[in-house]
């Protein structure tokens, strides 16, 4: 590689670097959203009430069924034409948060039925709410259990972000088509994306890994049931 291949290289890095950024921070606001609505969607679908779980799992297997960018195009183009009108970034939030939700929410459901009953009939015998049980016995359990899946769709949505830049979302990948189509050398910029997709993916299932090993450790098998720890402490 001689200097100038370098220089030409180097000059790659303010595009890629700020269309980086987007994906990096765009993941998480996404994940996290993503997450709040599967445990939503977990509470409803263990409502007593069949009125309140059918709608939900309807909701679900339409929203599964439907492919990523046709729900970020719903977003972003369909419901402009209904007339409400979102930013890019705001519809592929939307779009992802919902197609990851209805999975997380199945997930989170799977982690749900996994706990024991009797924690239940615990939380039962110290006078909580059904909604206290769930926040601070059901819950912790079942997103403590279900983590390892949680990695896996945290990773396929920092892979789906690059489905935003069909819909002008600056990020790593939108930014990698416009330099490629200003000097035409696809195969070298499209070869630094694969490189900084795969470091970033990497460091954030290793953060992630490292999390799930330390939780594992920290919570003991005799200390699941929070509230055993601090009975009749602070019921709401």
């Amino acid at each position: 590689m001689n200097e100038q291949d370098l220089q030409r290289l180097l000059g790659y890095v303010p595009d890629l670097a700020g269309g980086l950024f987007y994906t990096i921070v765009l993941t998480p606001i996404a994940m996290a959203s993503a997450t709040i609505l599967g445990v939503l969607f977990a509470i409803g679908l263990n409502a007593p009430r069949r009125i309140i779980r059918t709608p939900i799992q309807w909701f679900i297997e339409v929203a599964r069924s439907i492919p990523e960018l046709v729900h970020v195009f719903i977003w972003y183009e369909a419901f402009a034409i209904m007339g409400l009108v979102l930013p890019a970034i705001a519809a592929g939030i939307g779009a992802l948060t919902v197609v990851f939700g209805a999975f997380l929410g199945e997930v989170i459901r799977a982690g749900v039925l996994a706990v024991e009953p009797t924690q239940w009939e615990s939380g039962q015998v110290l006078g909580m709410s059904r909604w206290t049980i769930w926040r601070r016995v059901i819950l912790p359990q079942a997103l403590r259990t279900v983590l390892p899946v949680w990695s896996s769709y945290y990773i396929s949505m920092y892979k789906a972000t690059a489905l935003l830049g069909l819909i002008t979302v600056p990020d790593l990948l939108f930014r990698a088509r416009g330099l490629a189509s200003q000097n035409f050398r696809h195969f070298e910029i499209y070869t630094i994306v694969l490189v900084l997709y795969f470091i970033v993916g990497k460091a954030s299932l290793a953060i992630i890994r490292r999390y799930e090993r330390r939780l594992r450790v920290d919570v003991p098998k005799s200390e699941e049931l929070t509230l055993l720890r601090h009975p009749l402490a602070d019921h709401t």
